[in-house]
């Protein structure tokens, strides 16, 4: 899971984060367990945290480092009761109260979850984000109680590209209360979500931002709803490709009498939890069954990956023909199944209504919770999860077995 996660991404660098503690004679096995666990040695972090707190046990660095592991480890009533020790410590701790909110809605304890959610703004990565929310004109914070006739409101994307698709599906909503509906979000998006029903004007994340009476941060949107794991909106289709963009990837992708696949195994390096969220392309390779036509939807590819994919010959590459997500959204509406890892990808894929198989982590984010192969989210989405820590073997024997038995359906 993602305790430490601020960008709707795994931040290793949270753990560190918190490593500003006390310096004493605990605090080189406190950096050793801090190095176990960014080599992502779990099990090893845990066996030098507990002696360090039995020896200290308010020391609240290790306290949060312990949290964390559990929770990636899934060990969930574990890391509630540190983050606890945390906060019967330091009763206001930002870190403590979103690690938190990471486990709860990760459970899908949402009542609790979301309140809980928003003391994401009182870290100091997202200082800068809430900072460049507040400049500008005044305007009032909408958190779903305050009447919208008449109004006009300022919808922010506030995380990654994947967080903006999933939740500018509560756009329509707010405008159905009569608000006028204003969305910034990131501009490779700006294409793909102009035309989102119920939005008046679309403004590229960053630019410069029309008068309004109220804004909320898209992740925001859940708690205002008061959206639960049962009442989730829009889990079918919400968005759609430009048809004559998906006309001519038609005529670029040629006559197939195989079902169409896409396929994107890998996330952006820059990301802190690229390593542990991407396939190995290779073994991606290994476990695909002839039959089928592949396409590679990775806009860019790492050099190895490039090697790998010309010696294959049998995933096509139009990586070079995405310029932006509306580009992106109208190859996926040629495919038949997309398969990806958690990424912007497969949230495109899944808010289009396409078949997608959604590859996860042992330790997930909290969007997907746990133990099943649906989604809330997404009704035409498949969950395919690691059984083990970074080990991608049970996930590559499902694609595996289920891909032919998909053969003559999808065709």
């Amino acid at each position: 899971m993602t305790p430490v996660s601020t960008h709707g991404n795994e931040d290793r660098g949270g753990a560190r984060a918190c490593a500003i503690g006390p310096a004493d004679g605990l605090a080189d096995a406190f950096a050793a367990a801090l190095a176990r666990y960014e080599a992502g040695e779990l099990e090893g972090t845990q066996a030098i945290l507990r002696p360090l707190l039995d020896s200290d046990p308010r020391h609240v660095p290790a306290l949060m480092l312990s949290g964390i592991v559990a929770a990636q480890l899934l060990e969930l009533d574990a890391a509630l009761e540190t983050f606890e020790r945390v906060l019967a410590i330091q009763p206001e701790n930002p870190r403590a109260q979103f690690n938190q909110s990471n486990v709860l809605l990760l459970r899908g304890d949402w009542d609790r979850g979301w309140p809980l959610y928003e003391s994401r703004w009182r870290l100091a990565e997202l200082a800068p984000a809430a900072q460049a929310a507040q400049a500008g004109p005044v305007r009032l914070p909408w958190r779903g109680r305050e009447p919208l006739a008449g109004k006009r409101i300022l919808l922010r994307a506030e995380q990654g590209l994947g967080d903006t698709l999933q939740f500018c599906r509560y756009a329509p909503l707010v405008a159905a209360r009569g608000a006028r509906v204003v969305l910034e979000v990131q501009r490779p998006l700006v294409s793909l979500l102009a035309d989102l029903p119920g939005i008046e004007r679309i403004v590229t994340q960053g630019g410069r931002l029309p008068d309004t009476d109220y804004e909320c941060p898209l992740l925001s949107l859940p708690l205002a709803f008061g959206t639960t794991v049962a009442t989730v909106p829009q889990p079918g289709a919400y968005l759609a490709g430009d048809p004559l963009k998906a006309a001519e990837w038609r005529a670029r992708l040629g006559a197939s009498a195989a079902p169409r696949i896409g396929l994107f195994w890998r996330g952006a390096a820059a990301q802190a939890h690229h390593r542990r969220r991407s396939v190995p392309l290779q073994k991606l390779i290994e476990c695909l069954p002839r039959g089928f036509h592949y396409v590679s939807l990775q806009k860019e590819l790492e050099p190895d990956d490039a090697r790998l994919l010309a010696a294959h010959g049998g995933i096509a590459d139009h990586g070079a023909d995405q310029h932006d997500f509306s580009d992106t959204a109208a190859l996926c509406e040629c495919l038949d199944l997309v398969i990806s890892i958690d990424s912007s990808v497969a949230h495109l894929s899944a808010a289009l209504g396409k078949a997608t198989w959604i590859l996860l982590p042992y330790s997930p984010t909290w969007r997907w919770l746990l133990e099943r192969e649906d989604t809330p989210w997404y009704g035409s989405a498949t969950l395919l999860r690691q059984t083990r820590p970074d080990d991608w073997d049970a996930v590559c024997a499902g694609i595996a077995s289920r891909l032919p038995a998909l053969e003559g359906r999808i065709a």
